[in-house]
């Protein structure tokens, strides 16, 4: 029997943004949209409490976390967190509202091609122009680029994802020795691995407003993607090493032409954590350095 829109649970990733997170939840809870909405505040400062109550009963559950476990492990507590019997979770971020009809057509694409491991829908830009139809990765330069026609994709991001619960027990949750950024990349190749075929529908179209969290922690930000890179170079080995490297001075090269010897230095933390961790869980590793002495002023993301 084929699942309803309203027997999926949406989970959504919230880091200091009240206002992103509302208009999320807002575009999930609309006509056509998932039954329950996990919501996992990260670093808890219990601003959300009192969201809920926006929504009818029984819509929204929050789950507070009171350290930062940045978006795989937070992501895998909301995942870890459905009811039994659960079909399907979709995953959206907080900064992404899905558009009128995107989870219906997730759901007759899930139900038409049970052999797909993942299926994402279209993601727009605020100007309504195309920001991801599904990309390949390629590990010798590190670097996505969109999809050919004819080809399909290796991974799909997960601003917006449905992710049917055999795949998660087929496949397991996210890598957690990530933070923040490419752990997509490394779940749809995993994936691709044990011969399940990632899907874009193109009848379901989402809203994102890429990287709004970017602003606030901008350095953070070269440390999460460089640490992310180098965990994937881990997993992969081979090419994605010589790729690692040509990433690492690109983003050096950038940062010393625009002065921010500081900058640099985020970049090299970033690549030791990924490379040599002091912990498994990326976030332990993660949560250590900014708890730490920091050369900045900077608060970090997830």
């Amino acid at each position: 029997m084929p699942t309803a829109a309203e027997d999926v649970t949406a989970v959504v990733l919230n880091w200091k943004d009240t206002e992103r997170t509302t208009r999320c939840i807002a575009s999930l809870l609309g006509p056509g949209g998932p039954g329950e909405v996990i919501l996992v505040d990260n670093e808890s400062e219990g601003l959300l409490r009192g969201l809920s109550d926006r929504f009818p009963p029984g819509k929204v559950r929050l789950i507070e976390s009171r350290q930062n476990l940045g978006f795989a492990a937070g992501i895998n507590f909301g995942l870890a967190a459905r009811r039994p019997g659960t079909r399907y979770l979709l995953v959206i971020n907080n900064d992404a509202e899905l558009l009128p009809g995107c989870l219906p057509a997730l759901l007759v694409a899930a139900c038409q091609d049970p052999r797909a491991g993942l299926f994402a829908p279209v993601v727009l830009n605020s100007d309504g122009s195309v920001q991801s139809a599904g990309e390949r990765f390629w590990p010798l330069a590190a670097s996505v680029r969109a999809v050919r026609p004819g080809y399909h994709p290796d991974y799909l991001t997960f601003a917006c994802v449905l992710v049917p619960v055999s795949t998660l027990e087929q496949i397991g949750m996210l890598d957690e020795g990530f933070f923040m950024y490419w752990e997509d990349v490394e779940y749809g190749m995993r994936c691709r691995r044990q011969g399940l075929r990632l899907a874009v529908v193109p009848d379901a179209l989402v809203r994102h407003e890429l990287s709004a969290s970017h602003g606030k922690a901008s350095r953070w930000i070269d440390l999460y993607s460089m640490m992310g890179l180098a965990v994937l170079a881990r997993r992969m080995g081979g090419t994605a090493y010589a790729g690692l490297g040509w990433r690492l001075l690109l983003r050096l090269g950038k940062r010393l032409a625009q002065g921010d010897l500081v900058a640099c230095r985020f970049v090299l933390r970033g690549l030791a954590l990924g490379m040599f961790p002091p912990h498994p869980v990326g976030h332990i590793g993660v949560n250590r350095l900014r708890n730490g002495p920091v050369p900045s002023d900077e608060t970090g993301a997830a």
